[in-house]
């Protein structure tokens, strides 16, 4: 009987370390524990320099932009309105990017 059980624990400790290795991603960058799979590693490095936030700010206005013009031109009816709108937003994330980098000049 001790025997069969000291079996089934070597069994078990083979076979688990894959099971509960950290989930990293295709270059071996260990994920956070939040990060869902298949999520791409720069997703959750941080942005230390305000010219990092800035160009992340920036294109995630970019981005943004553009998904919401593909949303527009999918809808008939008020589409000028809409695109307006998507500018209008898109101008406004620009403004507060542009104020991130602004504010670390100003402190040097």
């Amino acid at each position: 009987m001790k025997h069969a059980f000291r079996t089934t624990l070597i069994a078990l400790a083979i076979v688990s370390p894959p099971v509960f290795a950290a989930p990293s991603d295709l270059a071996g960058n260990p994920a956070p524990s939040f990060s869902a799979n298949g999520d791409p590693a720069r997703w959750y490095q941080p942005l230390e320099t305000p010219r990092q936030r800035y160009d992340n700010a920036m294109l995630e206005a970019r981005n943004a932009l553009a998904e919401a013009l593909r949303e527009c031109r999918q809808s008939a009816s008020g589409r000028a309105a809409c695109e307006a709108a998507a500018r209008d937003e898109y101008a406004e994330e620009v403004s507060q990017a542009k104020t991130l980098l602004a504010a670390a000049r100003q402190t040097r």
